[in-house]
C-alpha cells in the first residue's frame, strides 16, 4: 500500500516495480539535463573566447562592428537555452516528489525533497550569477571596442 498526499492507494509489486524505473528513468533526464547545463556554459565560454581572439587579432576591422557584440548575443542565446533546461528539470523534480510521496518516505526524505532545499537554489544561483557575468562581460567589452576606448 502507498499513500499519496491525499488519499491511500493500493498497488501491487509490478506497480512498484513500474514506479522505480520510471524513478531512475526521470534520475537519469535530470542528470542529462545538468550536464547540458554545465556544457553550454563551457561552450559559451570557449565560444566567447575564441571570438575575442579574432577580434585581437585585427580581423574583424574589415568587417562590420557589430561583430564584436556576437559573443553577448551568443551568451544570452545560450542562457535561455539553459533557463528552459532548468524549468524542466524543476517540472520532472515535482514529478519525482509525487513518486517520492507515494512510498511514504517520510518528511525531506527521498533525493528531489532534498535538492528542493538549499541545494537546488544554490545551483539555481549559481548558473544564475555565471550568466550574467557573461553576458555583461561579453556586452561591456563590445561596448568598449565599439566606443573605441579599447583599440586593436
Amino acid at each position: 500500500m502507498l499513500c499519496g498526499a491525499e488519499n491511500t492507494i493500493m498497488i501491487g509489486a509490478e506497480q512498484k516495480e513500474f514506479l522505480r524505473a520510471e524513478f531512475n528513468s526521470l534520475r537519469g533526464e535530470i542528470r542529462a539535463k545538468l550536464a547540458r547545463i554545465r556544457e553550454d556554459e563551457r561552450n559559451a565560454l570557449i565560444i566567447s573566447g575564441a571570438i575575442w581572439v579574432w577580434v585581437a587579432a585585427g580581423f574583424w576591422k574589415t568587417s562590420y562592428g557589430i561583430i564584436v557584440f556576437i559573443p553577448a548575443a551568443l551568451s544570452i542565446l545560450f542562457s535561455l537555452k539553459s533557463y528552459a533546461e532548468w524549468q524542466s528539470i524543476k517540472e520532472t523534480g515535482a514529478y519525482i516528489i509525487n513518486i517520492e510521496n507515494l512510498f511514504e518516505l517520510g518528511h525531506d526524505v527521498g533525493w528531489q525533497h532534498y535538492l528542493k532545499g538549499e541545494r537546488e537554489h544554490l545551483l539555481v544561483k549559481w548558473s544564475t550569477v555565471y550568466w550574467s557575468l557573461l553576458i555583461s562581460g561579453n556586452f561591456i567589452f563590445a561596448l568598449l571596442i565599439v566606443t573605441k576606448v579599447i583599440v586593436y
